[in-house]
């Protein structure tokens, strides 16, 4: 995947996905530690994610709102869930999922 991003290369993007990848990674070990916090951890990532699906309909558009969240998300998306997880982590990983999602719809297109 490369990027229409002015100045983003494609070590820039492989950076980006990796990030949104780790955000993603690092909810899981909250499942066994904190059921709770992992529960809203996931809720959160699912109204992110729900409101990626509606703004986000390319990658270059997915890149704009990791780059200026504030601009494009509602205060909802943005704010604190907890102590237990970063509201930064929880957009990072609905921006992963949404990549997925942007992937698999652009490989259907092809088919």
């Amino acid at each position: 995947m490369h990027s229409n991003e002015p100045g983003m290369t494609a070590q820039d993007m492989r950076m980006t996905r990796a990030r949104w990848r780790l955000a993603e990674e690092r909810l899981y070990p909250l499942a066994l530690s904190n059921p709770e916090a992992y529960q809203r951890a996931v809720q959160r990532v699912g109204r992110v994610l729900a409101e990626l699906r509606t703004s986000c309909l390319s990658i270059e558009d997915l890149l704009g709102v990791d780059g200026k969240p504030e601009e494009s998300l509602s205060a909802d998306a943005m704010e604190q869930p907890d102590d237990f997880i970063h509201a930064r982590t929880v957009l990072e990983a609905a921006c992963a999922l949404r990549l997925v999602e942007l992937a698999a719809q652009g490989a259907s297109a092809r088919e």
